[in-house]
């Protein structure tokens, strides 16, 4: 632990306060998803999935230093899933008014349907892989609002 604090002194001042608000939303939301009424929680992603995942061409600059602290605080939150990091994410995106959303995709592995969440600024994958649409059948139409 104290060289992931030496590592966290040494970032820059906005990566440091970044990296500190994404560690208490990622705990926040894991507290959320293992706390919340199934149908609640449901509520909840659905909005997030609605969302406008942006028509520009380039994520804003302040996506990385939101995603990377995301990263960065997900290693230290037992429990942080791909869902986990893609609705902090979002949510810290949306306090800045950055238009994203989450998608939800599964894939077959042998007798095992696996599910995995991603997040999607500017029709971008930022955070959960960006081969996930490759690798994952994206369920429904998820953030098609006609926004888009």
């Amino acid at each position: 632990m104290p060289g992931a604090a030496l590592r966290w002194l040494g970032l820059p001042l906005p990566d440091q306060l970044a990296t500190a608000e994404a560690l208490l939303v990622v705990l926040g939301t894991r507290i959320a998803v293992g706390a919340l009424p199934t149908r609640a929680l449901s509520r909840w992603v659905s909005r997030a999935m609605r969302a406008n995942g942006g028509r520009s061409a380039e994520p804003p600059p302040v996506v990385a230093r939101v995603t990377q602290a995301v990263r960065r605080a997900s290693l230290r939150v037992p429990g942080a899933t791909c869902l986990v990091q893609a609705l902090a994410g979002w949510l810290m995106l949306e306090r800045r008014h950055v238009p994203a959303r989450i998608d939800v995709g599964v894939q077959k592995q042998a007798d095992e349907l696996r599910a995995h969440a991603w997040l999607v600024v500017a029709q971008r994958i930022v955070l959960g892989g960006e081969d996930a649409r490759a690798r994952y059948v994206t369920l429904g139409s998820h953030g098609s609002t006609g926004r888009q």
